[in-house]
């Protein structure tokens, strides 16, 4: 990545932002108070307590919109999966992918007065090892060792030379306060909800009080370089928490509430929008990916012609208007639209009901009783029946399946109890969602190794090739190599319907323009409108 100016990260956001976003504005009345540009506290509305308070070891996106407050970023992620400078002014890889090396700005500061240098991002670094956070799981894989060169410069060098690696850290590497936890053992185990002297912010705002099951407060951190002009106006931020969404829009309606966290269901949109003040930004190119994926281990779905058939009955255009109400994307293979340069050359399977009972009659299947559906598959349809459109999607597979004479049942359950049945195997088929921060290479090798060291591989099969291919790809030291090799594991993993993408979901987040507007989205469901960046963008409305 070559270093650019703050100003063109700015200008490039904006322009993104321009583009990528849809904004639907309430024409209902102003509403506006008499206060309207005086700033004052932003209030943001959550649904859950915080659950685990220990730094960089939460994975609920909930929790992550009070955590992230306080541990900046290395590199803004863009709408369109490109990086912005933020603490990292820019980053470059030795031509052999064993080295990388982060230059830091000098303008960025604790809340508590110490700057940021690369002793803070070393000090992370290793404790995402000796640790075990969970947030560095993925970049303590391959971590050799890192090498302060100077107070914002610093080596990174990587166990084995791995392109796809280094954007990995970009992307998702926080960093952590050297001298607030250098005295912890083990930071996995100390939540600082209890250690107030902790509560120490490298973002935009800093967190200044807990009270367990009404609210989080923040002062500003005036040692944060990149807030706009007039977010000066933002004397703080409270986070509230709401039983329900539901409870949440009507507290944004009446003004009680200037931003939701949370994005908003697409089937509360254009009513949620149609009200005064109020304004709904959708994400289209969001980094979230609902798909169907198929238990490989045994008899039916070991066989490739019966994957691919059923990859082709299912009308995701469907699914898209009726679930989503075309707020949303359908994917071809297993790598995000967003990532342009990493599709592979592929199609969709299609088969109409006659064409797929002909490819399964001419695969050995059969009807011995003449009851309309094929001997011997008899599927489990698993979702978590608290995803409203996974539910939903669900209903429309086993539709879709019943017409080429293939039995689906439903077993759709609370979260925890369809996880557990994901875990054990105890499927068919999984409709599920991941959400996707890591480069296009490392995404696959979490989803589709059969080494399974993230516990996101549900195929249930080793596949000595699908392996190789992914490796390749995971190995790759250029970034013309890294996208080479990730094309050819893609179009593998789709030729061979291990999955079939269902919708990449528009994120939909809403906020009140009566007292405060310059929200920032992005495509990741965990930053939202709140990350640190994005409130350091928010000025008084006009």
């Amino acid at each position: 990545m070559k270093n650019r100016t703050r100003a063109a990260a700015l200008a490039k956001s904006a322009a993104v932002l321009l583009a990528a976003t849809l904004a639907l504005t309430g024409c209902g009345g102003t509403g506006a108070t008499s206060d309207t540009a005086q700033g004052g506290v932003l209030r943001i509305g959550t649904m859950t307590d915080v659950v685990q308070f220990a730094p960089l070891n939460n994975v609920s996106i909930s929790d992550q919109y009070i955590m992230n407050q306080l541990y900046p970023d290395l590199f803004t992620l863009e709408l369109d999966g490109t990086l912005s400078p933020h603490v990292a002014q820019g980053y470059t890889v030795s031509d052999d992918g064993m080295v990388l090396d982060i230059e830091l700005s000098d303008e960025f500061f604790w809340s508590d007065g110490e700057p940021i240098t690369a002793e803070d991002v070393k000090f992370t670094l290793d404790r995402f090892v000796s640790d075990k956070l969970l947030h560095g799981i993925t970049i303590a894989s391959n971590l050799a060792s890192a090498e302060v060169t100077s107070p914002t410069e610093l080596s990174v060098t990587m166990k084995s030379a791995s392109f796809g690696w280094a954007q990995d850290l970009a992307r998702s590497m926080k960093i952590l306060p050297q001298h607030v936890f250098a005295d912890v053992p083990n930071l996995a185990e100390y939540p600082i909800d209890a250690h107030e002297d902790a509560w120490v912010s490298g973002g935009s705002f800093t967190l200044t009080g807990i009270t367990k099951g009404q609210s989080y407060t923040f002062e500003r951190n005036e040692g944060y370089p990149l807030s706009a002009d007039g977010n000066e106006a933002v004397e703080g931020v409270e986070f509230r928490i709401y039983p329900d969404l539901n409870t949440m829009q009507l507290a944004l309606q009446s003004g009680d509430l200037d931003l939701a966290a949370p994005s908003i269901p697409s089937s509360a949109v254009t009513s949620l929008a149609s009200q005064p003040n109020i304004e709904v930004v959708e994400t289209t190119e969001a980094l979230n990916y609902s798909k169907l994926t198929f238990n490989a281990s045994s008899a039916p779905l070991d066989d490739v012609v019966v994957r691919q058939v059923i990859s082709g009955l299912i009308d995701t255009d469907a699914i898209l208007t009726s679930v989503l109400q075309d707020r949303g994307t359908h994917p071809v293979g297993p790598v995000l639209p967003v990532y342009t340069d990493y599709q592979p050359d592929i199609d969709e399977w299609s088969f109409t009901a006659d064409e797929a009972r002909a490819e399964l009659t001419a695969a050995g299947y059969t009807d011995a009783d003449g009851d309309d559906y094929f001997d011997g598959i008899d599927l489990k349809l698993l979702c978590d029946q608290g995803n409203a459109n996974h539910a939903k999607s669900a209903q429309i597979v086993r539709d879709n399946l019943a017409t080429a004479g293939i039995t689906v049942s439903l077993a759709c359950s609370e979260r925890a109890t369809s996880l557990a049945a994901a875990k054990t195997g105890d499927f068919d088929l999984y409709i599920h969602k991941l959400n996707q921060i890591n480069s296009p290479a490392t995404s696959l090798a979490l989803q589709y190794s059969s080494a399974n060291t993230s516990g996101l591989y549900y195929n249930y099969v080793v596949d000595a090739e699908m392996d190789s291919l992914i490796a390749t790809a995971a190995a790759a030291t250029t970034e013309a190599d890294n996208m080479a090799d990730t094309k050819t594991a893609a179009a593998y993993i789709h030729d061979n319907a291990y999955v079939l993408p269902l919708y990449v979901e528009a994120l939909s987040n809403a906020y009140n323009s009566s007292r405060f507007t310059g929200y920032l989205p992005s495509g990741s469901e965990t930053f939202s409108m709140v990350n640190p960046y994005s409130l350091s963008q928010v000025v008084p409305a006009t």
